[in-house]
């Protein structure tokens, strides 16, 4: 399973573009990167959509 950081670095994506892709404030991309926020199951949904991986292999830190 990998985090949310290491999936989006994975992809290649940006927070600026992954923050476009799923409609989210860049500030919250990082918030939920740097463990300051855990985000809801509908924003890791969002996120996990846009960065086409199945939820299942996100990892909760």
């Amino acid at each position: 399973m990998l985090n949310l950081k290491e999936l989006r670095e994975e992809k290649g994506i940006t927070r600026y573009q992954l923050a476009k892709l799923t409609e989210l404030q860049n500030s919250t991309i990082r918030s939920i990167e740097t463990e300051v926020k855990n985000p809801g199951f509908l924003t890791v949904k969002k996120i996990c959509d846009a960065l086409q991986v199945d939820i299942a292999n996100v990892k909760e830190k």
